[in-house]
């Protein structure tokens, strides 16, 4: 992780294109809160990994659009270029982002599953009430 946060270790190996200024030099420069970053990015990434290898499965080695063919392209040409991140990026907050990264990355969603009609009523009726304490919390922490 060292190297990925001072810019040593890049995703895309060379063909990574970043632009040296100011801004891109003060990311990389050394802060005290580099040791919470790193687990901050460790998190993030792992789920940002699994989520893109439930979405990219096909395009990944051994899925079905590895090797597409011309006459695979041709049929898909006129296929909708967009996704859940164009749609959800448009209006999404930091605190929504979170969430959903929290939901994705765990087993809340077998959890809820497992509960019955009225068990999910009475859960998201407690969530409802405690959205501004939720908000609250979000706020003092980013201050």
């Amino acid at each position: 992780m060292p190297g990925f946060m001072k810019g040593t270790i890049l995703p895309f190996d060379e063909k990574t294109v970043l632009k040296q200024d100011p801004l891109m030099e003060s990311l990389f420069a050394d802060w005290v809160y580099d040791d919470k970053v790193a687990v901050c990015l460790n998190i993030m990434l792992l789920a940002l990994s699994q989520l893109s290898k439930r979405f990219f499965a096909d395009h990944l080695p051994g899925g079905s659009w590895e090797n597409g063919t011309d006459d695979m392209q041709q049929r898909t040409s006129g296929a909708a270029k967009q996704n859940l991140w164009n749609r959800m990026r448009a209006n999404v907050s930091v605190l929504a982002l979170e969430a959903f990264v929290m939901f994705s990355a765990n087993t809340t969603k077998q959890w809820l599953e497992r509960k019955t009609d009225f068990e999910k009523n009475m859960l998201i009726q407690d969530a409802m009430k405690n959205v501004s304490l939720v908000r609250a919390n979000y706020k003092r922490r980013t201050e």
